[in-house]
C-alpha cells in the first residue's frame, strides 16, 4: 500500500514538471542590463537542462523502487542511477549559482524592476489559476525588485535536493533501502524547485508583457 501511496506521489507531483520553463528562469533576464543578459541566460538554461536530466534520473531510482515490490531491490542499478542524478543536480547548482554571480555583478534597470512592484499579483494568481503559497514566495520577491533574490532561492532549493540524493547515496553504499519518507522528501523538493522556477517565470513573463503593452 505504501508502494502505491509513492506511484501516486510520484505522478502528482510530477506533473509541474512538464511544463514548458519549469525551472528555466531565463524570461527574467530583462531586468539586466543588455550586455549582461547573453551570459546570464546561457547559464540558466544549462542549470535547467541539468535539473531536467537530474530528475529522469531520479525517476529511474523511483521505478527501481517501485519495481522492488515484486523482484530484488537492484542496489548497483540504483547506485548508478543516484550518482547520475547527483552528477547532474551539481552542475546545475553550479551553473545557476554562476547566474546568480553574474546577476549580482549586473545590477538591475530600475524602470523595469519598478514594474514588478507594482504589478496585480492577486488578479495573475486568478487568471491563471495559481496555488497562493508558491505564488507568495515569488511575490516576496518580485515586490522588492529582488531578482537576484529570487535567483538565490532557486539555487537553494536545488541544493536541498542534492543534499537528499547524497543521502540516498550513503544509504545505497550500505545496501540500506532509502525509507519511503526520503523518497517522498525527494519527489516534494523536485516539485517544490520546478514550481517555485515555473511561476518566477509565468509572473515574470506577464510583466513583461503589461510593461510592453504600456509603453504603446
Amino acid at each position: 500500500m505504501k508502494k502505491i501511496i509513492v506511484l501516486l506521489l510520484l505522478v502528482l507531483l510530477s506533473l509541474p514538471i512538464v511544463v514548458r520553463g519549469t525551472v528555466d528562469m531565463n524570461d527574467i533576464i530583462l531586468v539586466f542590463p543588455q550586455e549582461n543578459r547573453t551570459e546570464i541566460e546561457a547559464s540558466v538554461i544549462e542549470g535547467a537542462i541539468q535539473f531536467f536530466v537530474a530528475k529522469a534520473h531520479a525517476d529511474l531510482l523511483f521505478a527501481e523502487h517501485e519495481r522492488s515490490a515484486k523482484q530484488a531491490f537492484d542496489y548497483e542499478a540504483a547506485g548508478v542511477y543516484v550518482e547520475k542524478a547527483i552528477t547532474a543536480m551539481s552542475k546545475a547548482v553550479d551553473e545557476y549559482g554562476k547566474s546568480l554571480s553574474l546577476a549580482k555583478a549586473a545590477g538591475y534597470l530600475p524602470e523595469v524592476t519598478a514594474q514588478f512592484k507594482s504589478f496585480d499579483y492577486e488578479a495573475h494568481r486568478t487568471a491563471f489559476k495559481m496555488e497562493n503559497d508558491t505564488l507568495t514566495r515569488v511575490k516576496a520577491y518580485f515586490l522588492q525588485g529582488d531578482i537576484v533574490g529570487a535567483y538565490n532561492q532557486n539555487v537553494e532549493n536545488l541544493s536541498e535536493i542534492q543534499v537528499t540524493l547524497e543521502q540516498i547515496k550513503e544509504g545505497l553504499v550500505k545496501q540500506k533501502l532509502p525509507e519511503i519518507d526520503t523518497f517522498c522528501r525527494l519527489l516534494q523538493q523536485f516539485s517544490k524547485a520546478a514550481m517555485f522556477g515555473n511561476y518566477c517565470t509565468v509572473t515574470a513573463t506577464s510583466i513583461f508583457k503589461q510593461y510592453q503593452l504600456e509603453k504603446q
